[in-house]
Parts: structure tokens; sequence; C-alpha cells
């Protein structure tokens, strides 16, 4: 079996593996404890609801092909919800998956050439990267090699998969720092030194519980080199990192308590003891560069359509004559019919390549100019050729209460009626109000509410003997090498009263034409503008008038008295 993506060794040996814990921990010969630890490394978490489980696949740099697409779609419909959903880290994940379609779910999922292994757990994640790598206008080279040959070489070495927690590794194009290197565990952002290309690296990172932006431990090292690094990284935490207690066990908390001084000491003697390890090369992807202009094909509804979909979902590639266009995937979701034909519509067009991005949309890349106005109307075909404003398209949510057994609100409910509040001309915002929203359904930062524009975290406040959901508003979380910084807290309002306060602000942002952007709005009273906001907005009606503005989006009953 020929793969473009790398897969762990032993694979099939593993899902056999997996296929019988989940038989003999239906029958009652495996506790609940035995088996979470059988297939948490493996990929697979319990959802909310009991008996029900999602697997991760792992997509390196998002990279999707329509194989892989026809092979989700499959084992999305016959042994999931029938959908697949798009993660910040570049993965597909396929929910409502019992115990005894697990290991079959996994065997699908192989002859597509997948892997869940990893996906969960104590290891090393998917590795992510610039999702537009390869066609960016402001990188220094492409990263898919060096993402690909880095999972290769990490997937096949044991210790990825015993770690003291999991640990995330993230690859930057250039300073901008699209893909969030500087708050990863370990973060790769591309430079060249006299003509060779490498990478900065930091370490250190991460978002959530005592959230941490990356230090600085190598100003360049050769891209061949990059594979040593990482792996004593990761030799340092195995070794160092908490076992014994998990809110403490990520290795931003051993940095912190050892200080980023002695860990970069024992990164050196363990980069040190790894000098003869294999490298890790990286090849530079070449392609015929055509240009010719865009044509109109039957079956287009009109050309404005054409037109208006071609300026709102698309733009040029640093290579002339090619496009890139973005697919607007609302909350992350996708139904294995739309997915089975944009494998089709991609096939149609030889040599287009579709990836996963961090906003949880779909993106295809290398587009001649020529072929535009035939590939919008296979996308129109199939429902996927809406354009969205930029600030839609970029709201990220978590999976909040509606299936993941941390979530305290219903994020993705917020994330709807967020959209449904904005997609309106209420706020007054313009096409290239290019924001990033971001939602969290507790205070972990599934939902990269730290690093977004705007960012909400999900949480609870009792009122009037009543648990009500609220959201704590964030702003000013930014990314860039030298410059990323989490978003401060503004105030803490009803999970209800969210989407009119989001839609005043970004008013109050649009009104004010005299700011270049939206940090020097906030530098410019924009905080004190949030503040207030939060303020007016905290309050609420009786339950007795409005019991609905006691309760979560997608999850009435949670504004219920308390039980003592």
């Amino acid at each position: 079996m020929e793969c473009e993506l790398p897969l762990p060794p032993g694979l099939r040996g593993d899902i056999d593996k997996l296929g019988l814990a989940a038989e003999r921990f239906k029958s009652g010969l495996l506790s609940a404890e035995e088996f979470r630890r059988a297939r948490v490394p493996m990929g697979v978490y319990e959802q909310r609801t009991d008996g029900t489980y999602m697997l991760r696949v792992r997509l390196p740099g998002g990279a999707l092909a329509a194989k892989h697409m026809r092979a989700i779609a499959a084992a999305a419909e016959r042994f999931g919800s029938g959908a697949a959903h798009a993660t910040t880290r570049q993965d597909m994940q396929i929910h409502c998956v019992i115990a005894e379609n697990i290991a079959p779910a996994l065997r699908a999922l192989l002859e597509g050439c997948l892997s869940t292994k990893g996906g969960c757990g104590d290891t090393v994640r998917n590795i992510t990267a610039c999702c537009l790598s390869g066609v960016c206008p402001k990188e220094c080279f492409d990263l898919g090699p060096h993402c690909r040959n880095l999972t290769q070489a990490l997937l096949g070495d044991g210790q990825s998969y015993e770690l003291p927690r999991k640990f995330k590794i993230a690859f930057s194009g250039c300073s901008e720092d699209c893909a969030g290197a500087c708050v990863n565990d370990v973060g790769l952002i591309a430079k060249t030194r006299d003509g060779v290309e490498g990478f900065a690296v930091c370490a250190g990172g991460g978002m959530g519980a005592r959230s941490r932006i990356a230090e600085m431990l190598e100003e360049f090292v050769p891209a061949d080199g990059i594979y040593r690094v990482v792996r004593a990284v990761r030799a340092v935490f195995h070794a160092r990192g908490n076992r014994e207690n998990r809110k403490e066990a990520r290795l931003r908390f051993l940095v912190d308590k050892i200080g980023f001084g002695k860990f970069a000491s024992l990164y050196k003697s363990e980069l040190a003891a790894a000098e003869n390890a294999a490298p890790c090369p990286g090849t530079e992807r070449r392609r015929e560069i055509g240009c010719s202009d865009s044509v109109v094909p039957a079956g287009c509804k009109t050309p404005s359509d054409f037109r208006t979909w071609r300026a709102c979902a698309t733009e040029p590639q640093k290579q002339p004559g090619y496009r890139m266009a973005h697919i607007s995937l609302p909350l992350g979701d996708i139904g294995a019919e739309a997915l089975r034909g944009l494998a089709g519509a991609i096939e149609a067009f030889p040599g287009v390549e579709a990836r996963v991005t961090p906003q949880q949309n779909l993106v295809l890349l290398w587009i001649p100019e020529r072929e535009t106005a035939g590939l919008y109307a296979a996308l129109d075909g199939i429902g996927l050729a809406g354009s969205v404003l930029p600030l839609l398209r970029n709201m990220v949510s978590c999976a909040g209460a509606s299936t993941c057994r941390m979530g305290v609100c219903a994020s993705r409910g917020l994330a709807r009626a967020m959209y449904d509040h904005l997609k309106g001309d209420a706020p007054g915002l313009s096409g290239n109000c290019d924001l990033q929203i971001g939602i969290s359904g507790c205070p972990n930062a599934c939902g990269r509410h730290l690093i977004a524009d705007i960012g909400f975290s999900g949480g609870v406040r009792t009122i009037d003997g009543r648990k009500v959901p609220h959201y704590r508003l964030l702003l000013g979380g930014r990314q860039g090498e030298g410059r990323t910084a989490f978003a401060l807290p503004s105030g803490m309002v009803p999970a209800r009263n969210v989407p009119a306060l989001t839609a005043e602000l970004l008013s109050a942002f649009s009104a004010s034409a005299s700011y270049p952007d939206f940090d020097s709005f906030l530098a410019n009273g924009g905080m004190d503008i949030a503040s207030a906001l939060c303020e007016r907005y905290q309050g609420l009606p009786s339950y007795e008038a409005e019991p609905m503005m006691y309760e979560d989006f997608d999850a009435p009953g949670i504004g219920a008295p308390n039980k003592q």
C-alpha cells in the first residue's frame, strides 16, 4: 500500500489489539480505565454521551488528498455520525462511534492511508504547519516536506507515545507565525541563512492552564537537523516531566519549575548525546508554472455569482497564474456526501491540493486561473461555493459541552448564534474586517481564545440560585515571532448576551476609522468600551420573565436550580 502521508509502523497490529480490547471491554473482562489506556494513545476519546467515541485522524500540515476524503467520508457514514469535523490542529475527527465499531473504522481509515495513532493522549500530536505553505508570498520556503519527514521520524519512535503529557509541534513559514509556533511545546519558524534553509526553534509554549509563550532555544538550525533538536527537547520532557500530577505535566510547567536556562542546559546535553541521530532531510517542492485567463463555463449560475465568489473566497498564490480558494465549514463540520463530492471535484482538476486550516476550514491550492470558474461550478454543485465575511470564516469554536467531557458551556451553540447575529448588516462591518474570534467552552484553550482578537472562555455563575452559563471576554491576542501576546480579560457576561455584545464592540471598532487595526483600537479606548459593554450586558431579567436567558445555546436546562 503506497501512502503519501506518514504512517506509524505496525499500525495494523495495533488496530487489531485495540479491537480485542474493545471486545473484552464490552464483555466485562476489561475495566473502563484499562480500555481508556488502550484506546487513548490510538487517537480515540470518549465523548460526553456514555458509550460513544471520537476518532481523531492525523493529517500532518493538514494535507488532505481525495482518497483521504473518501476514506473519512466512508468511515463517518458507516460507523459514525455521518459527518467529519476539522480541528484547529489540522486533524479531522469522526464522532459518535460505538466501542465495537472503533477497530472496523480504524481499518477503513487505514485502507485510505490514514491513521489516528497518537492523535490523543500523552503523545506527540499531529504536527501543524502554515496551511498556505508552498504558495504564500511571505514564506521563506515550502514547509510541507519538512513537516512530513519530521512526522515520519517521530511516528516510528516509541518514546513519542509514552510522554508525561501531550507534546505539540508547529511549523511557521515566516515571522508572522500564522501556525502559532510560539504557543506550542516546540515551534519551528522558517529562516534562511547564507542560502541554507533552516529554522529558529522556540520551546515551552502552550495555552490553557498557566498559558506560556515559548522562548527562543536555537536562533538557527539547518533543516536537516530539526529531528535531532525536537528529539532532544522531547527527551528532556520524557525524563523530567511530571508523571504524578497531570495538571502539572505539560512541558511549559517543567520550564516554569526549573527555569528556561536550566531547561536549555538539559536540552544541550540531550542534543550532544544525539549527535549521531539520523538527519531529517527535506526536499523543495517544484511546480510547473503556467498562466491563462479565467473563463466562465456553462453550469455556473451566473457570471456575477462566480465573480463574487472569486473576489470573496479566492486569492492569488505567489506563483503567477494560480489561485487558492477558501472553503468555509461552519463549526468545522462537513457531511460525508459533501466530502465525497469535494474529492471528485478536486480529482477533476489535476494538481489541485486541499488542506485543513487552523480556522477549521479547508483551502484548495494550485488552481490554475483558467480553471477557477470550472472549479467554482463544481463546488457550487455540492454546496461548498459559499462566501462569507472573513470575520465569520475565521471564527473558531471548540467542541464544548455538546460532546466534550470537559466542556462547561455549549460553545458550538454560541458560535451558531454569533454567526446568525453577525452575518447581517447590524455590526456595519466591511468585507475587510479580518479579525479572529475564538470560543472555548471552558478555560482550556481548544477554541484558541487566548490568541484571538476577540476570545470567549466558558464558565458558570450562580444567579438567584440558578447555574447560568457565562463567557469571559478576552481581547487583543496576537501571533508573531517576538510579538505573540495572550488576550487580556475584559469582563464576564451571560451566554445569551454574548452575540449582542460582540456586535456592539465590532460596530464601535468599525466606526473608529482613525485606527489602522484592532490593536490600535483597543489601545486607544477600545478596552474601556469593552469593559463598559460587559458591565451593561451582565444583567439578566427575572427567570420568570425570560427563562430562556438563563439557558445555554443548544443546551436547555443548564439554568436549572442548583441541587444541594
